[in-house]
């Protein structure tokens, strides 16, 4: 394969930090380590007060776009990342996520899902637990695709944000409104990227719990009736199971 011009890189991977000094040159080696010649590093800071800048600066050379400014949280930030960044296809990786060496070949295949504005695999936890999204009706309930690994395509975001007032599961909308518009997707055999165990969802979970009832209200209205009606009915099978399962014995 010829080297692509590095004006036009094919895939941007976007990092945001706050205080990730303990975990974010492992992120940024994993990027550099890809042996993709068409991939674009995006890194917005929120302004870390513990080395995180220092760290960053010193990669300067792995990072084709480095910014540190205040932002308003997470989504604040990836939104001025879709802005600035350049990539037919956008990843975004956490400040304590690492790309897998896999990632550059699934990175080559992407020429072959010219008709795809989702491109998905599984992730990996860092205690080997394996999270296998879906992108599927099963959305409709809560989100079933692992935002470190999606690649969405730059069209995406033509007529889409991510919703600022959401701190956890802004990307829920994505997904759910993607699926809902019936874009294509394809799903990729192995992971790509490799995550923390834990995280805001799982620290958050009445809050991320009301975020996904969030989404799924400002979207599911938009359904006909039969769909409306069965993403009702599993919402509510759903909730029934986990009200069982905390019940005591």
């Amino acid at each position: 394969m010829s080297v692509p011009d590095r004006k036009f890189p094919s895939v941007s991977v976007v990092t945001v930090s706050r205080n990730a000094s303990k975990t974010i040159e492992k992120t940024i080696r994993s990027v550099a380590s890809q042996k993709f010649a068409s991939l674009e590093y995006v890194v917005f800071d929120g302004l870390s007060t513990d080395g995180t800048v220092d760290i960053l600066r010193k990669h300067a050379s792995d990072i084709d776009h480095l910014t540190v400014e205040s932002d308003t949280g997470v989504y604040n930030a990836f939104n001025k990342a879709v802005a600035v960044s350049r990539g037919e296809w956008l990843l975004f990786l956490g400040a304590d996520d690492v790309l897998l060496p896999e990632a550059s070949t699934l990175f080559e295949q992407l020429e072959d899902a010219a008709d795809c504005d989702l491109v998905f695999t599984d992730v990996m936890y860092d205690d080997n637990r394996r999270f296998r999204s879906r992108f599927d009706a099963s959305l409709m309930l809560s989100n079933r695709l692992h935002h470190q690994g999606a690649l969405y395509r730059r069209r995406c975001f033509d007529d889409f944000r991510y919703d600022e007032s959401l701190r956890i599961c802004a990307d829920y909308e994505l997904n759910l409104k993607l699926y809902l518009e019936g874009k294509r997707a394809k799903k990729g055999g192995f992971p790509i990227s490799s995550c923390e165990w834990g995280g805001l969802t799982h620290s958050n979970r009445t809050r991320a719990k009301e975020e996904v009832n969030r989404v799924r209200k400002k979207l599911l209205p938009t359904l006909n009736g039969p769909l409306k009606a069965m993403a009702t009915v599993l919402w509510f099978a759903k909730d029934f199971r986990e009200k069982l399962k905390s019940r005591p014995a």
